[in-house]
């Protein structure tokens, strides 16, 4: 927790550093471009690492036995369930939950920038799914697991990532313009439950492997805290700017 912390301010100084020298605009978009390659190159170059040394292993012990036992346990009610979760994890589904939230924090803010975070949110959690999946090209669990149809590869669950973040990002902006904590704590709830939900989901109808979700939670995380990181950073140093004192006024 407290090296997440300390990567946090760190990403934020750089990003206030950067707003500073090269205008608010200009420095948020060089914040989330550095973030994003960041984040692509970590997480390609570790999976790739982490499947060679251990991949073999962690699918023998851990992967295979859970989707093993999750699809020789399905029920027919909760499959149903499980089906309906996953499908708010779809694209479109997501991209209406950004249209939605956005509008309703728009008007909650009177600003659009909540609109556009959500949308930041969304097409970079969508763009780090497919660049990993091609980087690492892992195979989906045997299609006799398969409840629905699948395509591409398996790493990282895109369901689990675009959902994390696009969830994650809309509860914590909702969450900011509350004064209620209980508004708050239901709010932050919400933003973990949802993704957790189509997360298990996808392992459930057999279409993806549990460290692929896990996966996918954490870079679907991670992408929403360089995107808030950097929008307050920009934020603040904007706020500085705006209440500094004239140097031509009389002190």
């Amino acid at each position: 927790m407290g090296d997440s912390k300390r990567l946090a301010s760190r990403y934020r100084a750089t990003t206030e550093l950067l707003a500073s020298r090269f205008g608010p605009t200009t420095g948020f978009a060089l914040s989330l471009v550095c973030g994003f390659a960041s984040l692509t190159i970590f997480t390609s170059l570790s999976a790739k690492l982490l499947r060679k040394l251990v991949g073999p292993l962690v699918t023998v012990l851990f992967d295979a036995p859970v989707v093993q036992y999750a699809t020789a346990h399905r029920v027919a009610g909760l499959t149903s369930v499980m089906k309906a979760v996953t499908t708010v994890g779809n694209d479109l589904y997501l991209w209406i939950a950004v249209l939605i939230g956005g509008a309703i924090l728009a008007r909650l803010t009177r600003s659009w920038r909540p609109l556009l975070l959500l949308a930041l949110a969304m097409l970079g959690a969508v763009s780090l799914n497919h660049i990993v999946k091609l980087a690492v090209t892992r195979t989906r669990p045997p299609s006799p697991f398969w409840a629905i149809p699948a395509n591409d590869g398996s790493f990282p669950s895109g369901h689990a990532a675009e959902s994390a973040a696009v969830y994650r990002t809309l509860a914590r902006i909702f969450g900011g313009t509350q004064k209620e904590l209980g508004v708050k704590i239901l709010t932050a709830a919400i933003g973990i439950i949802a993704p957790l939900l189509i997360g298990i989901s996808r392992v459930y109808l057999g279409v993806h492997w549990p460290t692929d979700v896990v996966a996918g939670w954490a870079l679907g995380g991670m992408w929403s805290a360089i995107v808030l990181t950097s929008s307050s950073g920009v934020e603040q140093i904007r706020q500085k700017s705006v209440n500094m004192p004239d140097s031509g006024s009389i002190q």
